[in-house]
């Protein structure tokens, strides 16, 4: 008896406390022999009856709470009042989650501890209100969205560089140039960023798509400011080119996103945070209108002590302050919108036209028909229509302009005039100043 209480102690306490997933079955064999020992040893008569039945029977239920055990052996409690425990996990770390609680495994298959930061958010984030789907109603949140990301970050007449972080100024006064990669609607708001910090800062500004980064030589002029823009903060291309900057001389790295302790947040020398709130949409909305007030206060903040003076700056800077209003006005004019472009819908096809910085608007545009509606849609800046593009033009084509409010407007007009010439039915978004009228073929 002595014997065999002493094999089946050791047999019952082997196996780790802490158990990997690939290791439970076996713990769970162990525990099953235990009990199969005892058996074999109540029916050799080596232990007595009336005390191996009990025996038996509580062994039965120590395996079953040392099995329920294991499962919750290591793992973190979830407090039920967190929206979301987020782990500052390193590369290759798996989550193991469950119904309150989780574990982190590393690439050894070993159970480890990192930093854990809560993040809370909004309740109403959790439905769509009064709102036809997230979409609309992200559409809707931007006048709050833009407030949000300039609160605290200008004065009444001036932008605080120190939004940037402490190590801002420092790195500012040395940047000579700028490289924005991003993707998608990002890499939209990087090419509109280019036309700022190049006219208000003469700031030489390179812009390119993430996924194309990786895979050239890239020549690093001295003193440059290497950027990223991303919703996520996750964004898989955009982290590998960041992660390959870092290797390639740059003077620091600067990421604008919207999600506190992300990938790129971590990995980043400064962070400016979009404060745009989830987006739940596929289509980006609130995330891109958002992402240019912040490269606006980056351009200004650049600009100062260089091609910048401070009534320009202060201009500016009224003008932002002015946003969210105009946005909101902005939208008032919805319904009126949704009847204009009731021929779009059986269309197949859509061109999308624009000059200066209104060309990656009007990229934007055609990603975003083609994110919801599935219908093909090209940008093209305006200048370049009779380099092919005008080939395609007809009456079953909606042509799509975006106005600029400068001295290109009267070229843009030049070139929509080759359009109507084509039959082409022309959509135009302009000032009201802008000289436009409503016509035949032309919806302004």
């Amino acid at each position: 008896m002595f014997v065999s209480t002493i094999v089946v102690g050791c047999i019952t306490f082997t196996g780790p406390c802490k158990v990997h997933p690939v290791e439970y079955s076996r713990t769970v064999v162990f525990y099953l022999l235990a009990i199969l020992l005892l058996c074999i040893c109540a029916l050799r008569k080596e232990l007595n009856m009336f005390i191996s039945l009990p025996m038996i029977l509580f062994y039965v239920l120590y395996v079953c709470l040392i099995v329920k055990g294991q499962l919750d052996c290591g793992a973190a409690e979830l407090g039920e009042t967190d929206y979301l425990r987020l782990n500052k996990d390193e590369e290759g770390d798996l989550v193991e989650l469950r119904d309150a609680s989780y574990r982190l495994i590393d690439v050894l298959g070993e159970t480890v501890e990192r930093e854990i930061a809560t993040i809370s958010s909004a309740d109403e984030i959790a439905d769509k209100g009064n709102y036809e789907h997230y979409m609309l109603k992200e559409i809707f949140e931007q006048p709050e969205a833009l407030k949000a990301t300039l609160q605290g970050r200008v004065s009444e007449k001036y932008v605080l560089p120190e939004a940037f972080g402490i190590k801002a100024p420092a790195i500012f006064s040395k940047t000579e140039s700028v490289h924005i990669v991003a993707c998608g609607t990002s890499y939209h708001a990087g090419l509109i960023a280019k036309y700022w910090l190049e006219e208000w800062a003469g700031v030489l500004c390179q812009v390119e798509v993430a996924s194309e980064y990786r895979y050239r030589a890239c020549v690093v002029p001295k003193n440059t400011l290497f950027v990223t823009i991303s919703q996520s903060g996750e964004t898989a291309d955009t982290l590998a080119a960041l992660q390959t900057a870092k290797k390639s001389g740059y003077l620091a790295s600067l990421v604008i996103c919207n999600v506190a302790n992300s990938s790129l947040a971590r990995a980043s020398d400064l962070v400016l945070m979009t404060h745009a709130g989830p987006e739940i949409g596929v289509a980006s909305t609130k995330a891109f209108t958002t992402q240019l007030a912040a490269l606006q206060l980056l351009c200004i903040s650049l600009g100062r002590g260089r091609g910048l003076d401070r009534k320009k700056e202060q201009q500016l800077v009224e003008a932002l302050h002015q946003l969210p209003e105009l946005c909101r006005k902005t939208l008032e004019l919805s319904g009126a919108i949704e009847k204009i472009f009731q021929p779009f819908v059986d269309k197949k096809h859509a061109l999308f036209l624009g000059r200066g910085v209104q060309f990656p608007v009007a990229l934007e545009g055609a990603l975003k028909l083609k994110e919801i509606s599935y219908v093909h849609a090209e940008a093209y800046p305006a200048g370049e229509l009779k380099h092919g593009p005008l080939a395609l033009i007809d009456n079953k084509m909606p042509v799509i302009a975006v106005a600029p409010n400068n001295a290109l407007l009267e070229k843009l007009k030049s070139n929509l005039q080759e359009v109507k010439a084509r039959g082409g039915q022309l959509f135009v978004f302009a000032d009201h100043d802008a000289g436009f009228e409503n016509e035949p073929g032309v919806t302004v």
